[in-house]
């Protein structure tokens, strides 16, 4: 079994493998959850910023989850240059997502920062259940992969609208608040202000989304002003890509849903996020 998951064609297993067996060294790091997994194509970013980067990212991920994922980055490689780290609206609550352990398991060791988490406990100590869940989750990812495959942590999404707004709306047709749990706002900026100590450039970002949700987003401008005011506190740039100034929020073709660019919304945007990238580092001469 283990040597046909290695040799597997999925996706996120061959990410993994890689992540946790190799080292890149790479100069910017761009980090977070899907919408940075799926929208920093890190060859346009590279090409324009002559920077290597690298993408540390995963899915429904939030600090709890990518801290730990950058730390096990360190352990195999140097910090690097820059760091960019997605910041989602969505994502201020209290609720820790776990990561799925059929990603990693088993590339992962009991000295990776991400087994600290509570699903990777049960294969540390009960090895039997472990293998059980290995068994089972593993054969569905060997028979239907996800064969598209990632480039240095980047995974492309070349769909079309999926409704997923309109679902939504559904069932929120007076709109829904947005969860800012002080502690995690916290533990965000803090990381960001502990690697910014250790020399590294630290840029707080928050990713397009499609401007219709907005008015969904009952304290929206509440929000975005409370991680304004902990950035400015610390003195940590947030540029704002989902804001009525960005023009790319308004066009719906380019979304696959409100949340997600699809590919072409993911070149215009890693395009317009490498050229600030360049600004600012002109600005800091």
């Amino acid at each position: 079994m283990p040597r046909l998951v290695k040799r597997s064609r999925d996706s996120y297993i061959t990410r993994w493998s890689s992540f946790y067996n190799q080292t890149t060294d790479a100069e910017l790091i761009c980090l977070g959850s899907s919408r940075v997994h799926r929208h920093c194509d890190p060859e346009i970013i590279s090409g324009i910023t002559h920077l290597k980067t690298e993408v540390v990212a995963a899915p429904g991920a939030k600090i709890d989850m990518f801290e730990k994922l950058y730390y096990d980055y360190l352990l195999r490689n140097k910090r690097p240059k820059i760091l960019l780290v997605g910041i989602d609206l969505t994502g201020l609550d209290s609720l820790i997502i776990l990561p799925s352990p059929e990603y990693f398991f088993p590339f992962i060791s009991v000295n990776n920062h991400i087994s600290e988490m509570n699903e990777f406990n049960i294969f540390k100590y009960h090895k039997a259940l472990g293998y059980f869940y290995y068994k089972e989750l593993y054969i569905d990812m060997l028979e239907y992969p996800e064969v598209h495959p990632h480039q240095n942590g980047f995974l492309v999404r070349d769909e079309k609208w999926n409704l997923q707004l309109e679902t939504l709306i559904g069932k929120f047709p007076h709109g829904f608040p947005l969860k800012v749990y002080q502690p995690t706002m916290k533990k965000i900026f803090q990381f960001m202000e502990k690697e910014k100590d250790a020399g590294v450039l630290c840029i707080g970002f928050i990713a397009p989304e499609f401007n219709e949700v907005w008015k969904y987003e009952l304290n929206r401008k509440q929000a975005l002003k409370a991680v304004y005011t902990y950035a400015d506190s610390l003195k940590i740039p947030v540029w704002n890509f989902s804001d009525s100034s960005y023009k790319v929020c308004f066009n719906r073709e380019i979304f696959y849903n409100s949340q997600h660019l699809n590919k072409a919304g993911t070149v215009i945007f890693s395009k317009d996020l490498s050229d600030s990238i360049l600004r600012y580092q002109a600005s800091l001469k």
